[in-house]
């Protein structure tokens, strides 16, 4: 029951993270532009996180634990910084093929550190998710003349930082108390985005316009909602897991972007959806048969 407790807010935080491509569309037919709607999503999620971090009482962290909280902070904003450079080179559709690269990296990551080789179950669910990605991301349908190269290597690149930002928020500071790992890496995204952007004019833009209005739906979609989750799932379920439910992204994108938008899914794309469905929840299935059968032997 825990694992399934915790792969839900895992796809819930996914499924967050995929509304927002279609809101920063909006964005853009507002006039606003991608440093001011990044950086709002993030100082506007900080301020709520710092909120919930100030009620909830408990401030005491180690030095050595905040640092790496932070560190994991600025991880999750650097995704989002080089995917912005992919799709702004590659189209939409094959940008995020390379994101979903995360997937397998992921389970490398966490085979070398295990030093244990994926079980065929989990084989079959990257394989699943791997080739449902492809058909949702329409790459059958794009010409090789449409890559390039640059767009390609910070695909990959956002795919891998990606896949270390889950490492690190499974290993890092585990046993610090969910609010204060959520305040930390909030504010580690926070100082990351500003790092890139004019603090000073983001926050005046962010009080004189309408910025304010789509960043909070950023902010608490794209930073508070899905970091909570994450600072509470990740640990429990890990990297190799996590980075399969996190395929729950590109669904949740898509229908997003038919709802919201009125963008055209082709019925191939919709099976890719399918097939990353089946692929996510394989691996709670098989846990929950091997359960079943341990219960009725005990029994």
């Amino acid at each position: 029951m825990q694992l399934l407790k915790y792969s839900i807010m895992m796809l819930i935080g996914a499924i967050c993270y995929g509304t927002l491509s279609s809101l920063i569309k909006i964005g853009y037919s507002n006039g606003f532009n991608p440093g001011e709607l990044v950086g709002s999503q993030y100082v506007i999620g900080w301020v709520i996180i710092a909120i919930v971090f100030l009620l909830s009482g408990s401030y005491r962290v180690s030095w050595k634990h905040a640092g790496l909280l932070l560190l994991t902070g600025m991880l999750a904003a650097l995704v989002g910084k080089t995917y912005a450079v992919s799709v702004q080179e590659l189209p939409a559709s094959v940008a995020v093929v390379f994101l979903f690269q995360c997937i397998w990296m992921g389970t490398v990551i966490e085979c070398l550190l295990a030093r244990k080789w994926p079980g065929k179950n989990r084989l079959i669910a990257i394989g699943l998710v791997f080739v449902g990605t492809l058909l949702a991301g329409a790459i059958f349908g794009q010409s090789l003349s449409a890559l390039s190269v640059k767009g390609a290597l910070f695909g990959l690149l956002s795919a891998l930082i990606f896949a270390i930002y889950m490492f690190c928020n499974a290993r890092f500071a585990t046993k610090v108390k969910t609010t204060s790992r959520l305040f930390y890496i909030g504010t580690g995204g926070m100082l990351a985005a500003a790092i890139t952007a004019n603090p000073v004019q983001l926050v005046t833009r962010i009080i004189t316009t309408d910025l304010w209005q789509i960043g909070i739906l950023l902010g608490l979609l794209g930073v508070a909602i899905p970091f909570f989750l994450f600072a509470i799932a990740l640990p429990k379920i890990g990297i190799g897991l996590g980075a399969i439910l996190s395929a729950a992204e590109l669904p949740s994108a898509m229908v997003t972007a038919v709802l919201l938008l009125g963008e055209y899914v082709s019925p191939l794309q919709w099976f890719g959806i399918s097939l990353i469905v089946v692929g996510m929840l394989l691996p709670d299935i098989q846990h929950y048969i091997k359960k079943s059968k341990n219960t009725m032997k005990i029994a």
